[in-house]
């Protein structure tokens, strides 16, 4: 019968190792089995492990020693190493469980003693945020003064030993194997038997901005002492310590995405050299040294809390001091904007970095993202800070209905207060620039905002002012004209009067052409808009809505063959005639009008390019003059375009 040590220990569940030892300080979970494996004399390395598996089956648990996730497995461990529940729990990875776990996500707990509950390290986020046995790091002077592995070199966001101020090392100096929790504990590499206490030791003592930034770390983390008071200096956002860690792994995670960049980035990220970020990949592990450059750089983000937010944004997008909105960079910030600018980070407790975020964009007047507005629209300090108000608030603060807050934009007169990054189903307005407007209107509308309201140019509102179709006030008729304060009442009534002498839109469009091309057709007869406005509303001219809600007065559409004719009838009520339709109806050439009229017989009353206008009566008596008279009268002949 076997009745060696291990034999009895898996024969009797009860029983603890025959040789034990205590905790020493910082000492991690693995270490210590380590040592009580050579201190029991096993041959097998891996015989306390068997022990404690062997055990662990006749409770139908499957676990690890070494990485226990479960209460039985601790108390199996406190049965073999007499230590207690609280200290094997400390030395173990779950220690770090709280720290791990993203805010918005929060693993099983682990049921503990006295019915209470212990946190309980997510498998996924251990392996990319902790170092295994078989993958640890270590300081070489620590080593020196006591053999065994610490707590404290577990995270790999802990990159140096704060008590010698060096850098850790992972890595055998002489075959550069990883070095595991038995290499420490036997201070040599079992592959080339190096001494790892002789390994070459990387000072960091003059790099403060590292000193600090793993300071705060391992106080996070609760494996260093650190005095309150310099955490303090740091001016850190007041946040809890987990709060903290999990921003710090956001910046870090922003760095790495864009790490091809870091070569360029200036201070304070400097540190990153081209043989470093050259070998970092999102989903590799990081080497110490790569730790110790990356997480001081994210740590700059949380000093001075927010103005060192908006400094590692400006050196992350590439900011120029002389030029604040222009960045090198600029699709640096625009992931930054994607990544934290949503609605996923809801009420996670790290959400109030979003609010420096948008502060630095809006501080540094860059482009606000579309897709943070839209996620973030509905969300009452997003809407606050960005001075950004839907068509409700806008046409609410101006009192207006939503269909007439659509005549001042985008390019009418509130062009100014529209979001140009608006979309058909995103529209915002600038708040301050809409309150601008509203005290503004207290006076009245400006020249621009009537132009706005009737749909048509500044000019054309300043001829209908002149022939007093539209009133104005101002500093006398001139100042009315080109820069006078309108009632909007008057300028509504104006537009509502033309819209009741429009006729309903004829089943037959014909030769229907828009305001735009009537007034191209007879603009160089000294027909403009507002004499077809005019014409329209004395019922001389005939016109026709081209849409059932009409929005502008371009809107309109008249007969072409009416506008071509429109000129003669309006000049043949004050009496006169043009050369062409005069000799038409006299059945003679028309350049017989023209040597009259440089023999200095008769002048024109009105001379545009195309056509001339005389006195009717005064080309009569000229005509008889020379043996003209007025044939049978003929029908009204229609000028071809």
């Amino acid at each position: 019968m076997n009745t060696s040590p291990a034999a009895l220990s898996l024969i009797d569940p009860t029983r603890p190792l025959l040789r034990r030892t205590a905790l020493l300080p910082d000492e991690s979970l693995a270490s210590v089995l380590e040592r009580l494996t050579q201190l029991n004399f096993y041959d097998d390395p891996r015989m306390i492990q068997t022990i404690g598996r062997e055990r662990l089956m006749t409770l139908n648990v499957v676990d690890d020693l070494a990485q226990p996730t479960q209460l039985e497995t601790f108390q199996q461990l406190a049965t073999l190493t007499q230590l207690s529940l609280d200290d094997l729990y400390a030395a173990s990875d779950q220690r770090f469980a709280a720290w791990l776990d993203p805010l918005d996500q929060t693993s099983q707990p682990m049921p503990w003693r006295d019915h209470t509950t212990r946190p309980r390290v997510n498998p996924h986020w251990a392996r990319t945020q902790l170092r295994t046995s078989e993958t640890t790091q270590f300081c070489p002077l620590c080593l020196k003064a006591a053999a065994y592995h610490r707590v404290s070199w577990i995270p790999r966001a802990a990159a140096i030993c704060l008590e010698h101020l060096c850098l850790l090392t992972d890595h055998c100096p002489r075959c550069w194997k990883p070095t595991t929790v038995a290499d420490l504990v036997g201070c040599r590499c079992l592959n080339c038997e190096a001494d790892l206490r002789r390994a070459r030791r990387i000072s960091i003592a003059h790099d403060s901005l590292s000193v600090r930034s793993q300071q705060a770390i391992q106080a996070w983390f609760g494996v260093a002492d650190v005095p309150d008071d310099t955490l303090a200096a740091c001016h850190l956002p007041p946040q809890p310590p987990r709060v903290l860690y999990q921003l710090l792994q956001l910046f870090a995670q922003q760095l790495v995405k864009r790490r091809t960049e870091w070569p360029n980035l200036p201070r304070p990220l400097n540190g990153l050299a081209n043989s470093i970020a050259a070998t970092i990949e999102p989903h590799h592990a990081l080497s110490p040294e790569q730790a110790y450059f990356l997480y001081r750089s994210a740590f700059t983000a949380l000093l001075d809390w927010p103005e060192g937010l908006h400094r590692w944004l400006d050196a992350y997008g590439g900011c120029e001091e002389t030029t604040p909105q222009t960045l090198t960079r600029p699709q640096c910030i625009r992931d930054v904007q994607h990544d934290w600018l949503n609605a996923d980070w809801g009420d996670s407790p790290v959400a109030f970095a979003q609010r420096e975020v948008l502060n630095y964009v809006l501080k540094r007047q860059l482009p606000l993202s579309v897709t943070a507005v839209r996620q973030l629209k509905d969300v009452p300090w997003f809407v606050e800070q960005s001075d950004l108000w839907t068509e409700e608030c806008a046409a609410q603060a101006l009192d207006l209905s939503i269909a007439d807050l659509r005549r001042f934009y985008p390019h009418g007169s509130l062009a100014d207060c529209y979001w140009p990054r608006s979309q058909a189903n995103l529209i915002r307005f600038k708040r301050a620039g809409i309150l601008a407007v509203k005290q503004r209107w207290r006076e009245g509308w400006s020249l621009e905002d009537a132009s706005s309201w009737l749909g048509v140019n500044v000019e054309d509102v300043q001829r209908l002012v002149e022939v007093g179709l539209l009133p104005a006030h101002g500093k006398g008729h001139e100042a009315a004209a080109n820069q006078g304060v309108f009632s909007p009442p008057a300028v509504r009534d104006f537009f509502q009067q033309v819209m009741a002498h429009l006729k309903p839109y004829p089943e037959s469009r014909g030769d229907l052409i828009l305001m735009i091309e009537a007034v191209s057709e007879v603009h160089d007869l000294g027909v403009d808009l507002a004499v077809l406005l005019q014409s329209v509303l004395t019922g001389v001219l005939p016109a026709y809505p081209r849409r059932p809600e009409l929005v502008s007065l371009y809107h309109i559409d008249f007969s072409q063959a009416i506008i071509i004719g429109l000129p003669d009838q309006l000049y043949a009520a004050h009496g006169w005639i043009s050369a062409d339709r005069f000799a038409y109806d006299y059945d003679f050439a028309p350049y017989l009008i023209r040597e009259w009229s440089a023999a200095g017989l008769i002048q024109p009353t009105l001379s545009f390019d195309r056509r001339h206008y005389f006195d009717q009566q005064q080309l009569k008596e000229v005509a008889a003059r020379h043996g003209f008279v007025p044939p049978i009268a003929r029908p009204v002949k229609t000028r071809r375009r």
